[in-house]
């Protein structure tokens, strides 16, 4: 990326003066921007996105989202069935209590 110096700046080892334009890496370019120590050309614009990258990005994205719900219905589904098992289990508990009550009161008649 080719920026514009604002201010005396070293570049690779070397001091630059401020109004020179120096291409940089995009990282680099970006550091001094933000810096206020350089401001973009426009002499060489980015290198345009591949669109069959971002359709891969996308579809990937697509992809984890969908696997993101599984995964939550498979938690939801797995709730459901722990609460399902609980009642179940005290359903029995008091079947087991109601009967043992109920042989209790026979055994005293």
């Amino acid at each position: 990326m080719n920026v514009k110096l604002k201010a005396m700046t070293k570049v690779d080892g070397f001091w630059r003066n401020p109004g020179e334009t120096v291409q940089l890496s995009v990282a680099e370019a970006k550091r001094l921007i933000d810096l206020g120590a350089a401001i973009v050309t426009g002499d060489a614009p980015e290198a345009p996105v591949d669109s069959d990258e971002v359709a891969a990005m996308k579809a990937e994205l697509e992809r984890l989202k969908e696997f993101e719900r599984q995964q939550l219905a498979a938690a939801e589904e797995a709730k459901a069935l722990a609460q399902k098992e609980e009642a179940e289990r005290k359903a029995a508990e008091a079947k087991a209590k109601k009967e043992a009550a109920d042989k209790a009161k026979a055994d005293k008649e």
